[in-house]
């Protein structure tokens, strides 16, 4: 039914490991200021990654919420998501306060102690936004070690959502519909246009666009596809490039398109460890663009460290895909030993 089959990275669909890792190297690009963020300016890649990383999550995370229960579910996301952000948040802290010892973005010069908590919560990262939220942006971004991590907070707030609405059919349609029509109403500047890409209500439509894909024909698939790549082609027209609004809008389809394309695919070990090395490169490159912002030729310097760096946490990604592999097995086995017992 699902098309899964045993993996190092604990669960993915097969043939998307180097997807996911291609969606980091864009993130990782924006930031640097690498080759396609220097053709492609005023637009974003990094905005177009954002976007396929919340409609593969979505997708990822269907198979999980209908199996596992609530309390199981959330374990087995803490588990996915902590341990690499403790370590590079860790990491990140050594290199501004440790190593640098001078402000960094909006950092303080030395430790905002309370607000670096709040930010270990991952939560309070999606409001990382002074210009929206004035004092408490700005407050919260005095503790961002990882500023690129706003996203993981609106997906994190996502998986709390998860286990309620994946029961109820009628409020997650309901919740697609309002939060495609937020997402619509920031591209037409009826409200902010940061509504319909920093905070969860105008991008949950694409974390369930993700879920809806196991649903869709293959035809709808090609049509949503071929949308996405002609809003691509729109974003050549200068006056059609708002930003974040049209690299939302294609991200997403393209992405819909791009992972029933690959969920299907053959995988091998490479495929697989590029899967794993795509979140660890997602947290870690601002390491390095603190360290060595400044230089002339960073980006060549940062991609290299951040890849060593997500080499580290992929391993121990790995390490603790084994521990979650056995929750959900335990899952999978206690309806099992119900039925063989005795009535």
């Amino acid at each position: 039914m699902w098309g899964w089959r045993p993996a190092l990275t604990a669960g993915f669909p097969i043939g998307l490991g180097t997807y996911r890792f291609v969606l980091a190297a864009l993130v990782l690009d924006s930031h640097a200021i690498g080759p396609l963020m220097g053709h492609t300016s005023p637009l974003n890649p990094g905005v177009w990654a954002v976007a396929g990383f919340f409609v593969l999550s979505g997708f990822v995370m269907r198979r999980h919420a209908e199996t596992l229960s609530p309390g199981q579910f959330y374990l087995d996301r803490f588990l996915r998501i902590y341990p690499q952000f403790l370590l590079f948040f860790s990491l990140s802290f050594v290199a501004v306060y440790g190593v640098l010892r001078s402000p960094v973005n909006n950092l303080g010069s030395t430790p905002h102690w309370v607000a670096l908590i709040a930010n270990l919560l991952v939560f309070p990262i999606a409001f990382n936004n002074s210009r929206a939220l004035g004092a408490t942006g700005a407050w919260v971004s005095s503790g961002a070690l990882m500023p690129q991590a706003w996203s993981l907070g609106v997906e994190a707030s996502y998986y709390v959502l998860l286990p309620l609405i994946a029961r109820l059919s009628r409020l997650r349609n309901a919740l697609f519909w309002i939060s495609l029509g937020i997402f619509i109403m920031s591209a037409l500047n009826f409200v902010p246009r940061s509504a319909g890409y920093v905070y969860l209500p105008g991008t949950l439509w694409m974390f369930l666009l993700g879920w809806r894909l196991h649903d869709l024909n293959a035809r709808t698939i090609r049509w949503l596809g071929l949308v996405g790549l002609t809003i691509v082609a729109l974003m050549l027209v200068p006056s059609l490039q708002q930003s974040p609004t049209i690299e939302v809008a294609s991200g997403a389809l393209v992405a819909a398109w791009v992972i029933m394309r690959l969920a299907g695919a053959p995988t091998n070990r490479t495929d697989t460890f590029l899967g794993a090395m795509s979140y660890s490169l997602f947290l870690c490159h601002t390491i390095p663009l603190f360290l060595w912002g400044d230089w002339p030729m960073r980006y060549p310097v940062v991609f290299a460290v951040s890849l060593v760096l997500a080499w580290i946490g992929a391993h121990m990604e790995m390490r603790i895909a084994d521990f979650r592999r056995l929750i959900r097995a335990r899952r999978t086995l206690a309806p099992s030993r119900a039925a063989a017992a005795p009535a």
